[in-house]
């Protein structure tokens, strides 16, 4: 009952759901923010005859993987059983991606900012590192302004937000990539 109150919008529930759905799941994020993973063995890393921006975006990847799957699984599944318009399931999949994506350019960036190698346990890297603790917070900022947003202006909050979004995370992506030689080497 208190999600058919909170999501019986009509229409704008897939904007909703996608919205949700894809914040909660990105409040898991961890490979990107977490850089210092590495640890010792980051020499391997650095001697691999790739690109230090392959390496960058294969964390990206890597770090969208879990948001992609809960979309596409949660999307169909609440399309299905909320009986609402197909378009709501690409709608709500699309969200994800976007949201993912975004708020994995954004934890990297932290992560190479934050990083620590000086771990003996790969759990204190998670629990203690600056970078997944901001991001984790920049998650839960997101997520209630967010929610606002589509309160407040319904549909045109979810556009104004994924504007934010790209606004945000598109120039720090652009710098990683023409930086990501040199952050590579400075780790």
């Amino acid at each position: 009952e208190v999600l058919e109150e909170l999501f019986g919008r009509g229409k704008e529930a897939g904007l909703l759901f996608g919205l949700v759905i894809a914040t909660i799941q990105c409040m898991n994020l961890t490979a990107t923010a977490s850089v210092s993973m590495e640890g010792k063995g980051l020499w391997l890393v650095k001697s691999l005859p790739i690109q230090a921006d392959t390496w960058l975006r294969s964390k990206l990847l890597v770090s969208m993987l879990p948001p992609a799957v809960g979309g596409l699984v949660c999307g169909l599944l609440l399309t299905v059983a909320w009986r609402l318009p197909a378009w709501n399931f690409p709608l709500i999949l699309g969200l994800c991606l976007l949201i993912a994506w975004a708020f994995s350019v954004v934890e990297l960036a932290l992560g190479l900012h934050f990083a620590r190698f000086d771990w003996e346990n790969p759990a204190e890297v998670v629990k203690q590192g600056g970078g997944v603790m901001l991001s984790m917070l920049v998650t839960l900022a997101f997520l209630g302004g967010g929610v606002a947003l589509f309160i407040f202006l319904g549909p045109l909050g979810a556009l104004v937000l994924c504007a934010l979004l790209l606004l945000v995370a598109l120039p720090i992506r652009l710098l990683l990539r023409k930086n990501a030689e040199k952050n590579l080497t400075n780790l």
